[in-house]
């Protein structure tokens, strides 16, 4: 998901399908990672570009058309991820790092977002300064809570990591909880949950855009809450 080779590729398979408007959504997308240097899909852009209007005039806002139909529909295929049963999310109590509890009760009238990472998870590591961000962009909420759960085993030496990397994110370590009982197994894995504690958005994995994803999905919460829907 993080490779602009692998979009680049889909894109030209899609060109020889005959599917051209599916390839520029592809190159689009691949467009949106971070790359040092020109990225090759703007590239493969241009071409496709030149070959239609044998010229430039217009491109930039060719470009700038293109990428905000990419994010209409990344975001739309986000939303749909949304379920419209929700349960309610497992109860916690952890402490933070610095041996304070939060329990998860506490939190039950905020727009909540868990993440679950390590670090010994690489995607999570990599996520980490985009995390930060998402958190300074809604720490003076009150109705939100932005906290992560680590799995790691060794507490001082998370927190050393932690401080290395000036990072402020409210950081809950794992007692068991994360496998035990949130039964998480993919990492980065994190839970978007509304108030009343049902988890209505999970997502998996980094994507690279962690802020502009995130905030989608909050926001979608924020505007409509489903309710839980008792079990029977």
């Amino acid at each position: 998901k993080k490779s602009v080779g692998i979009y680049r590729d889909v894109g030209r398979l899609r060109i020889a399908q005959g599917r051209n408007d599916d390839a520029e959504l592809a190159f689009a997308q691949g467009m949106t990672l971070r790359y040092r240097g020109v990225n090759p899909n703007l590239n493969e852009l241009e071409t496709i570009y030149r070959k239609n209007h044998l010229s430039l005039d217009g491109w930039n806002a060719y470009v700038a058309a293109l990428t905000e139909k990419e994010r209409a529909t990344r975001r739309a295929r986000i939303l749909a991820t949304r379920d419209s049963s929700p349960k309610l999310a497992p109860p916690f109590r952890l402490a933070d790092l610095a041996g304070h509890v939060t329990d998860s009760d506490t939190l039950r009238n905020r727009f909540t977002v868990v993440n679950f990472w390590g670090t010994w998870c690489g995607p999570c590591v990599a996520e980490m300064p985009e995390l930060q961000q998402f958190y300074d962009k809604y720490k003076d909420d009150r109705s939100v809570s932005i906290l992560t759960i680590s799995n790691d085993k060794d507490l001082a030496g998370l927190k050393e990591w932690m401080a290395a990397r000036r990072l402020t994110i409210p950081t809950l370590f794992d007692d068991g909880f994360v496998e035990a009982r949130a039964n998480i197994h993919a990492f980065p894995s994190t839970w978007f949950i509304a108030p009343g504690g049902t988890t209505q958005f999970v997502a998996v994995g980094n994507t690279g855009s962690l802020v502009e994803e995130w905030t989608w999905r909050l926001e979608a919460m924020r505007a409509k809450p489903i309710p839980v829907v008792p079990e029977h």
